[in-house]
């Protein structure tokens, strides 16, 4: 049992982390982003429109969510290959932009 427990938290070798731990923590940040965005305006407004339309437009989180997961991955991708945030790419970008005008 304690090797099945070891195995999954960290790789005793290597001493990294790996599986499904690996990518929840990876995904942290972003369920953190997007749980940011219900205040109290956002719920009065989720209400309403869950009020007034019911499970009617419940089909477009079949086509949004595949979307906002791929979103979120090619962020982490870019964060993880140039060890910054997209915010601070976004900016080292926005500078080059500017300095070549």
């Amino acid at each position: 049992m304690t090797a099945s427990i070891t195995q999954h938290d960290t790789n005793a070798t290597t001493g990294q982390q790996s599986g499904w731990w690996t990518y929840l923590r990876a995904l942290g940040p972003g369920l953190v982003t997007g749980a940011s965005d219900d205040d109290r305006s956002g719920i009065a407004t989720y209400s309403q429109t869950g009020a007034q339309f019911k499970y009617s437009m419940l089909w477009s989180a079949l086509i949004t969510l595949p979307l906002m997961a791929a979103v979120q991955e090619i962020c982490d991708r870019t964060a993880l290959a140039t060890g910054q945030s997209l915010e601070n790419s976004a900016a080292v970008d926005s500078n080059a932009r500017d300095e070549r005008s």
